[in-house]
């Protein structure tokens, strides 16, 4: 039994590196029947790669050089929100935005931005030309526009529970754009020889 789970370890982190939609349905499957790992991790492997020029990312790239283009400094963009899910019956003027973002992951054939939905999104300089986005996401009962019930954690019921919230957190490394930012100079720094 023990070398069962492991194998299933083994096939699923293979999936997770080598095929996003393969990943995509182990993660629904796992939501729906509540197994699996409550959080994980996705760095360097086709499900960070599929983000990268998703339009959830560009979206907050925008955000975070629309608020440093005047800075000296870079600041960071911490809990940025993505949503997928407003509803355009609150604001008709919003309705040509909330189509594009609907349809978007589909047009791109992008499963993993679909499967994310609505996102949090936190980007800070990892060093001095490169760019950390760590992308947030909880799978739960409102999740895929499906407004059940509240969301419940698999502690609430002692264990595996059908429809129990998932968590992602997908880090991507991206170059910063210098041109995007008026104000900002990269410092050079000179190491003496010794």
């Amino acid at each position: 039994m023990e070398r069962n789970k492991y194998n299933e370890r083994i096939s699923k982190a293979t999936s997770f590196f080598t095929n996003a939609d393969d990943a995509i349905a182990i993660l629904l499957y796992e939501f729906a029947t509540g197994t699996g790992e409550p959080e994980r991790y996705f760095a360097n492997d086709k499900v960070s790669e599929a983000m990268i020029n998703s339009l959830s990312v560009k979206s907050a790239l925008d955000a975070y050089y629309e608020k440093n283009k005047n800075n000296n400094r870079l600041e960071n963009l911490s809990n940025w929100g993505y949503g997928l899910a407003p509803s355009p019956i609150y604001n008709v003027k919003e309705l040509p935005r909330f189509i594009y973002r609907q349809t978007d992951p589909f047009i791109k054939n992008n499963s993993v931005e679909l499967f994310l939905g609505s996102s949090v999104f936190d980007i800070s300089q990892y060093n001095e030309d490169i760019l950390k986005i760590t992308i947030s996401n909880k799978t739960g009962r409102n999740s895929f526009n499906l407004h059940m019930d509240d969301d419940y954690t698999r502690d609430d019921f002692g264990g595996n529970y059908s429809l129990s919230n998932i968590i992602q957190h997908i880090e991507i490394l991206l170059p910063i754009r210098f041109q995007k930012l008026n104000r900002y100079k990269k410092q050079l720094i000179f190491k003496q020889a010794r």
